[in-house]
């Protein structure tokens, strides 16, 4: 159950909390989700970077999740999606994609939560085109991010063809600003559960309207996230979990990618779910929350030994 933040009463046991309108958003003025435990110590900060369809707020599940374990999860709207498309948040500018300027906002927040919990390591983890982001951001900004986790990642696209495609193709090629209808495509290619599918597909906060223009961002950002992977330093952990099944990212391209990565601390998770759609969903499967729960408390343990030894040293 989810209170106010700082409403809990003496001797209660903590609860995850989420909080839409929490003073981060207020004070970094754009759209901030954070689920937690109130007054406890994190074991470490997971900032989440939804897929290219959805919004900060798809997390919500699995944010309980890892409170429950008692991490931190936050999560933002990238630029164009969530409440800045469908609640009219900010400025007109900030309902067009615009990655770059999303990145800017992942680290205001990651200096924001490492200011309020210093000594706390700090995860990215994304989905699908997330799960680039979260690779660029690790790139990018080494000094933020101590470790990663890549969920259904971006190595190369799962090649298929349909009907559909002659729609979208003329659509896209000829009215290239065209809002384009993706749900079909997603309805069949995110799950073959197909009530996590409707759920997806039926979420208002979602973007599964997006004209070629706007697509063709997301792919560059995709291509941006694996290029920049390769080149993570070598001591960053980072954590790849994925399905065989999945219809959207070729598993194959993903293990590529994985075995491209230059860092020595790297973990490959096979799981058999559902297809591509894995965390940012109503129902999570137990073994991907005990895959991500195994390596997060090892590599926190790791980190809190890290910062120990120098001083027992002296």
């Amino acid at each position: 159950m989810f209170g106010t933040i700082g409403s809990a009463a003496q001797g209660e046991t903590p609860t995850p909390n989420q909080s839409d309108n929490y003073g981060v958003e207020h004070k970094l003025k754009f759209p901030v989700y954070i689920w937690r435990k109130e007054n406890v110590q994190p074991k470490g900060i997971i900032i989440g970077c939804h897929g290219g369809c959805l919004h900060g707020r798809s997390y919500k599940y699995l944010g309980k999740e890892m409170a429950k374990n008692d991490f931190v999860m936050a999560s933002i709207d990238l630029h164009g999606f969530g409440k800045y498309r469908h609640e009219g948040f900010g400025d007109k500018s900030q309902e067009k994609v615009h990655y770059k300027r999303s990145m800017v906002d992942f680290y205001l927040l990651i200096k924001e939560l490492k200011a309020e919990y210093p000594g706390v390591p700090v995860y990215t983890l994304g989905e699908s085109l997330g799960a680039n982001v979260a690779l660029y951001l690790a790139n990018s900004r080494p000094d933020l991010v101590d470790g990663v986790v890549a969920v259904s990642p971006f190595g190369r696209p799962k090649y298929f063809f349909s009907p559909y495609h002659f729609v979208v193709g003329t659509q896209a090629l000829f009215a290239p600003w065209t809002q384009l209808n993706l749900n079909p495509y997603l309805s069949k290619r995110l799950t073959s559960d197909v009530e996590m599918a409707l759920e997806e597909c039926n979420d208002p906060l979602n973007r599964n309207r997006q004209s070629a223009i706007e697509l063709t961002k997301g792919f560059g950002m995709l291509y941006r996230g694996r290029r920049l992977a390769k080149s993570i330093a070598s001591n960053k952990p980072i954590l790849f979990v994925c399905d065989h099944k999945d219809m959207l990212c070729d598993e194959k391209g993903s293990r590529l990618l994985f075995n491209n990565l230059k860092t020595k601390n790297k973990t490959y998770i096979q799981i058999k779910d559902a297809g591509h759609l894995l965390v940012e969903k109503s129902r999570i499967h137990p073994d991907t929350i005990k895959a991500l729960n195994t390596w997060l408390n090892e590599k926190s343990n790791r980190f809190k030994l890290s910062l120990a030894k120098p001083s027992s040293e002296n």
